[in-house]
C-alpha cells in the first residue's frame, strides 16, 4: 500500500466524526421543531401517571421536566457523537503534530529521556493492538499507533474539562 493510505484513512475517520455530529445536530433541531406536540403528549401522559400512581420516582421527575424517551435517546446519541469527534480530532491532531517527538526533545535536553521512553513504549503497546484491529497492516501503523497513544493520554488528561463541556453541548443541542 502507499504511504499516504494511512493519512487518507485517518482523514476518513475525522470526516466520519464530523458527519455524525452534523446528523445528530439535524435530529436535535428537528426534535425542537416538533416540541409542542411532544410536550402536549408528555403533559397528558404525566397526568395519567399521577392519577393511577404508576411509574417510578425517576419517571415522574423526568416527566415533570419534559424529558421524554425520544429526547433522552437523542441526547445519548449527540453525546456519543461529540465523543467520536473528540476522539477523531485529537487523534488527527496528534498524527499531524506528533507531540511525543516534541516532548521527547524537551525531556532529552533536561536529561529525563530514559523514563519517558519506557512510559511511551508501554502506552504504545496498548494502542498498537487497537490500531491493528482498525487499519490492519496497511499504511504507517507505527505512526498511527503512536498518535493514538498520544491522543489517549491527552483525552485522559482533559477528561475533567471535556465531560462537562460535552454535557453542556448535548444539553444545548437537545433542550
Amino acid at each position: 500500500m502507499e504511504p499516504g493510505m494511512s493519512s487518507s484513512k485517518l482523514l476518513a475517520v475525522v470526516v466520519f466524526g464530523a458527519a455524525t455530529t452534523a446528523v445528530a445536530a439535524y435530529f436535535a433541531r428537528r426534535q425542537t421543531s416538533s416540541a409542542s406536540a411532544i410536550e402536549a403528549a408528555n403533559k397528558a401522559g404525566a397526568g395519567e401517571e399521577q392519577k393511577t400512581g404508576s411509574g417510578s420516582r425517576v419517571e415522574r421527575w423526568l416527566a415533570d421536566r419534559g424529558v421524554t424517551g425520544k429526547k433522552l435517546t437523542i441526547a445519548v446519541f449527540v453525546h456519543e457523537c461529540l465523543g467520536m469527534v473528540l476522539l477523531s480530532g485529537t487523534w488527527a491532531c496528534c498524527y499531524i503534530w506528533n507531540p511525543s517527538v516534541r516532548l521527547a526533545g524537551v525531556l532529552e535536553r533536561a536529561g529525563l529521556q530514559g523514563s519517558t521512553s519506557e512510559a511511551l513504549a508501554e502506552l504504545g503497546n496498548a494502542a498498537s493492538r487497537k490500531v491493528a484491529r482498525i487499519f490492519g497492516e496497511s499504511g504507517d501503523t507505527v505512526r498511527l499507533t503512536k498518535s493514538l497513544a498520544e491522543s489517549m493520554l491527552i483525552r485522559a488528561m482533559l477528561t475533567p474539562v471535556t465531560i462537562p463541556l460535552k454535557l453542556l453541548l448535548t444539553y444545548s443541542l437537545v433542550a
